[in-house]
């Protein structure tokens, strides 16, 4: 009885002191792994004080000691859930050794451990571990995401509720919504403020926008704030307010004095005084007439008051092609413009993954990847641009 309990103390003083050796010799005395789904379980024992030490004394050996022994991950849905333990310990352990200059470290020694007990078969049953790595800010994360994918852990795919992809965009992190969109995280396409559209609008980052609409992302279309058009009217980026276009973008005509940044043009007029480039503002303007946008007599006598720029008198122009006033010089090239320009939306191709899934649904199996680079090529066969023929104004 003595023997037994001199070598199970044996054993946890040389896993306290993180000494393989030692542990090695408990085990040879009768010192038994414990296994179960609990507090108690060894290895997370042995995880929890390895994180609690400086990073100079960090080594898996001796946890891989204990694998060898027998020992295994705890993947119950508890708190003591190895994989959780790691992420609950690691911020921690991270900027605990940011003192000393050794976060580099740190996040190396993380990813060995993760590694590990990954390939022990450790596996988690929260559906928000990736976004509460993204959320945790720890400097790694791209690397343990990339890591948990490999592993056949993913990302959540749900439209409604994507978090782990909104919070890749919000933080600009370009190559991750990279690796969580191959994963096939969803974006948001829900009419209200996770809409994951509209929050790569607000980045400003045509690329993440690129990448959102090519990934089957949608605008939000409701009158309020949070249209997506509006807001990319208000970054002035003829590429970003092309795209969300041709995605299917409807302008916010709300016409309210006293709410009136809701409004799509409102949002557009607000921003062209840091304007400096009239090319890039006269193609912003032909792509939000396109999209159905229409100026409010308010706004029109507000031009006339002192139609001194280009910019305004480029808007005045505008108002008068929608409201039939034939009487201004300039509207023929005006009209011709919007023609060209609504050709062009016409045109415009359809986000490759909507292409591939649609096929893929429809004829029930998978596609080799020479067939997908081909579809990738095709036109948009049904736009979700609005043709508004500009020839009858």
């Amino acid at each position: 009885m003595y023997k037994a309990y001199k070598a199970r103390t044996d054993l946890s003083d040389a896993i306290f002191k993180i000494d393989s050796e030692k542990i090695i010799d408990a085990l040879s005395k009768g010192a038994k792994i414990n296994k179960s789904n609990t507090n108690k379980n060894t290895i997370n024992y042995a995880i929890e004080l390895l994180l609690s030490n400086p990073v100079e004394k960090f080594s898996t050996k001796f946890i891989e000691v204990i694998f060898d022994a027998g020992g295994n991950v705890c993947n119950s849905g508890t708190d003591k859930n190895t994989l959780e333990i790691v992420f609950n310990g690691m911020n921690d352990y991270i900027d605990g050794a940011k003192k000393n200059n050794n976060d580099k470290m740190a996040k190396k020694n993380i990813l060995e451990l993760l590694n590990l007990i990954l390939s022990k078969g450790a596996t988690t049953y929260n559906n928000d571990i990736i976004y509460d790595i993204i959320n945790y800010r720890c400097g790694a994360e791209l690397e343990i995401i990339i890591m948990l994918c490999e592993y056949k852990i993913l990302p959540d795919v749900l439209q409604a509720k994507n978090f782990s992809l909104n919070c890749a965009v919000e933080i600009h992190d370009l190559e991750l919504i990279k690796v969580l969109c191959e994963q096939k995280a969803s974006p948001g396409i829900s009419q209200d403020e996770n809409n994951t559209l509209t929050r790569a609008v607000r980045t400003n980052n045509l690329e993440i926008v690129r990448i959102i609409c090519e990934n089957s992302g949608i605008p939000n279309n409701l009158q309020t704030y949070l249209n997506t058009l509006s807001l990319a009217a208000e970054t002035n980026n003829p590429e970003i307010i092309y795209a969300i276009v041709l995605r299917g973008g409807k302008p916010n005509n709300f016409d309210d004095y006293y709410i009136c940044h809701h409004n799509t043009f409102n949002a557009f007029h607000g921003a062209i005084y840091k304007c400096k480039d009239v090319e890039k503002f006269n193609r912003s303007i032909y792509l939000l007439m396109c999209s159905g946008i229409t100026i409010s007599h308010h706004a029109y006598r507000l031009l006339m008051r002192k139609p001194d720029t280009h910019y305004k008198r480029k808007l005045i122009s505008c108002y008068h092609l929608l409201e039939q006033k034939n009487f201004q010089h300039d509207l023929n090239e005006l009209r011709i413009e919007l023609i060209k320009t609504m050709k062009e939306l016409m045109e415009g191709p359809v986000p490759k993954r909507s292409i591939v899934e649609q096929i893929d649904i429809g004829i029930q199996r998978y596609i080799p990847i020479p067939c997908v680079e081909i579809i990738y090529e095709y036109q948009n066969p049904a736009p979700l641009v609005q043709f508004i023929d500009w020839s009858k104004y």
